[in-house]
């Protein structure tokens, strides 16, 4: 695969974390190599190799590169990548969602962990090398499951309820569904288990992968499953959650977006 090298008409999107610089949401615009200097201070003059090949928008290249926002003439032209759910259409939701990945390895990944001489791009495998061992360093991907966990409403057994929770220390009101990192030696559906007894003390059964999606915040893999509730009386984690219950079809709590794997299972087993 040959990678293309920036020029001036190709486009760039800046970013600081999950936070980016565009010209405009809605509709979407990008800056182009040949502007971007108008949205740094005068002292910032990024190399082209910081400048990471995402793939192409109307038919032009597009690039990633890492720019703190206080070094911008205004920091609060960036906007969070999280709010653009409902704005942007998912191709370009989930091509600025793979710069924020790339972007974040390539901003920890210059030095080698090995030997801590800098890394080279190797462009033929998307790979970082060190030129001093030869150790080579690959994006790195944290598999994480989420699971919508299904009852028999009790008081009307051909109702179907899911759990939902509120996560502690974030800003959205949103519930969603209880999720979390695996761990050395589990596999996924072990892991679905773990989590769901840690941060609700139940326990499940018929645990049944759906899907997956890439998840850029920065760099993870949802992997998403159902299971049934088996037992267990709800007790919340409360370093993790700061509410979570039943909910049937009729009375749902706000939702993630729809764009969010989260909000695909949670309709999938409340039809």
């Amino acid at each position: 695969m040959t990678i293309p090298q920036p020029s001036l008409s190709s486009f760039v999107v800046p970013a600081d974390g999950s936070f980016l610089l565009m010209k405009s949401v809605e509709p979407v615009q990008l800056y182009t190599l040949g502007e971007v200097d108008s949205v740094f201070a005068l002292r910032l003059s990024p190399q082209l190799s910081d400048y990471i090949y995402l793939g192409q928008w109307e038919h032009q290249p597009l690039f990633g590169l890492m720019v703190p926002k206080n070094e911008t003439v205004d920091p609060e032209q960036f906007v969070n990548l999280r709010s653009l759910f409902d704005s942007l259409g998912n191709e370009m939701f989930w091509l600025l969602g793979k710069g924020i990945h790339l972007i974040h390895w390539h901003q920890n990944s210059r030095y080698c962990g090995r030997c801590g001489n800098p890394t080279e791009w190797n462009p033929k495998e998307g790979s970082k090398t060190c030129a001093a061992c030869g150790s080579s360093t690959y994006p790195r991907i944290s598999p994480a499951v989420i699971t919508a966990i299904t009852r028999p409403d009790p008081r009307s057994p051909t109702i179907t309820q899911v759990l939902l929770a509120k996560h502690k220390g974030r800003t959205t009101k949103f519930y969603g569904l209880i999720a979390g990192f695996m761990e050395p030696g589990e596999s996924a559906e072990q892991t679905v288990v773990r989590e769901i007894r840690e941060e609700t003390g139940l326990e499940v059964k018929n645990i049944r992968y759906i899907k997956s999606q890439a998840w850029p915040f920065p760099e993870n893999l949802m992997l998403g499953f159902t299971a049934e509730y088996a037992g267990g009386t709800l007790v919340l984690q409360e370093d993790e959650l700061e509410h979570a219950d039943w909910f049937s079809r009729d009375n749902l709590p706000l939702l993630p977006p729809n764009i969010s794997l989260s909000r695909y299972l949670t309709e999938l087993v409340i039809k």
